[in-house]
Order: structure tokens, then C-alpha cells, then sequence
């Protein structure tokens, strides 16, 4: 069965507190972090962050951001992979 980015959008209104991803058509479910990963992720973020900004450079994104990723092998926008979509 290959699921699309809708199914996973419907899976993730039944369940919103579920880290899920969309890849090549499956969904997969993430457990979540423990206190020391998300504190040095909070710092490295902002280290980053303090960087990116005063070098007008982009965006930082926390994990939890959701980015569908483009597929050159696939047409099909329903099809494309949808990384860490958040709870």
C-alpha cells in the first residue's frame, strides 16, 4: 500500500501528538526525544540562529518543522516524501 501526503494528514488529525514522516510512501512514526537531546538541540538552535540571522542569511527551523522534499522520480505531488511533520 502506498500512502500519500492526504493519508498522512488525516493520521496526523486523528492523532496530533505523534511524530510522523511520510518516505517513499510509508509512514513512520518517531518516539520522542529525551531531555538532554532537545536541550543540546535548544542550544546548537540558538547558536544558529544568533549566526544565521546577523548574516541575513535564511530561516532556522526548530525539528518539529514539516518540509515535503521533492521527488525527481515521481510526478505525482501526492507522492513526494514529507519529512518530520510536527505534533
Amino acid at each position: 500500500m502506498f500512502l500519500t501526503i492526504t493519508d498522512l494528514e488525516q493520521l496526523h488529525t486523528e492523532h496530533p501528538e505523534w511524530q510522523m514522516e511520510l518516505v517513499e510512501g510509508k509512514i513512520i512514526v518517531s518516539a520522542p526525544s529525551d531531555y538532554e537531546s532537545e536541550e543540546i538541540g535548544a542550544r546548537l538552535s540558538t547558536f544558529l540562529n544568533i549566526w544565521v540571522m546577523s548574516h541575513k542569511l535564511g530561516r532556522v527551523t526548530g525539528s518539529g518543522a514539516g518540509f515535503i522534499l521533492p521527488n525527481i522520480e515521481e510526478d505525482d505531488l501526492e507522492k513526494r516524501n514529507v519529512r518530520s511533520l510536527p505534533p
